[in-house]
């Protein structure tokens, strides 16, 4: 067989197979020519790895983007818990209602007024008790302790009075302000005079909304967005 016969011979295996060249025909011994040796280091590239060996487990694109989720969750949760605010609003967030029941538990009666104290990390809480004297508490963050009790001398006759017989209660009035405004109520007081419970609430954006809720009908009016509070 002719040297040019088995080159095209070598070339038409290679082509058709798809394997790998293992070697080339040659005759009287020779060295295997030009073209056989560029069809073996074509082939031969074909089922090697790419240089520097396998792709490491890191390298390689499974398919799977849940462990990138993760880390990216991660990473912006860890950035949210940084830049919500102040630790006390986050504490706070939503418990105005165990609050109250905090301070019944401690003192039976009407709570008249609470406030978030943010400086101090606690909410101050005043009750008018069945003894008919006013009762200042300081409550636990999570609404759940009371840390210190003190009972006035002033006369909560009236606050008493005022509160009974059905009207709308600090729990009542904490209820249907979050109903009105989607947002957290940090700080309620009774007006007397006006039979209107005045509500602070703080939504999830920082704005500090205010409202009033009837004493009597539970009726909200008079809701307006304090602007001067949104940084505080």
């Amino acid at each position: 067989m002719k040297r040019s016969t088995v080159v095209a011979a070598v070339a038409a295996a290679a082509v058709i197979g798809g394997g790998t060249v293992a070697g080339a025909a040659m005759s009287g011994g020779s060295e295997p020519s030009a073209a056989a040796q560029e069809l073996r280091a074509e082939a031969s590239s074909q089922d090697s790895p790419p240089p520097g060996g396998a792709t490491s487990a890191e390298d390689r694109d499974d398919g799977d983007d849940r462990d990138d989720r993760d880390d990216t969750g991660r990473d912006a949760g860890k950035d949210a818990g940084e830049n919500t605010g102040e630790g006390a609003d986050r504490a706070a967030a939503g418990v105005a209602d165990q609050v109250i029941r905090t301070a019944l538990e401690a003192v039976p009666g009407h709570v008249v007024e609470l406030d978030l104290d943010r400086e101090d990390k606690h909410w101050d809480v005043e009750v008018a008790g069945e003894d008919n004297r006013e009762h200042e508490l300081e409550i636990s963050l999570d609404g759940g302790k009371v840390l210190h009790h003190e009972r006035d001398s002033d006369d909560a006759r009236e606050k008493v009075r005022l509160l009974s017989g059905g009207s709308v209660s600090a729990a009542d009035a904490v209820r249907i302000a979050e109903e009105r405004v989607a947002g957290q109520v940090e700080d309620l007081d009774l007006d007397a005079d006006d039979r209107v419970w005045d509500v602070e609430l703080r939504t999830g954006d920082g704005s500090v909304w205010e409202l009033e809720v009837d004493l009597g009908s539970g009726d909200v009016r008079n809701v307006e967005r304090d602007d001067d509070r949104d940084d505080d």
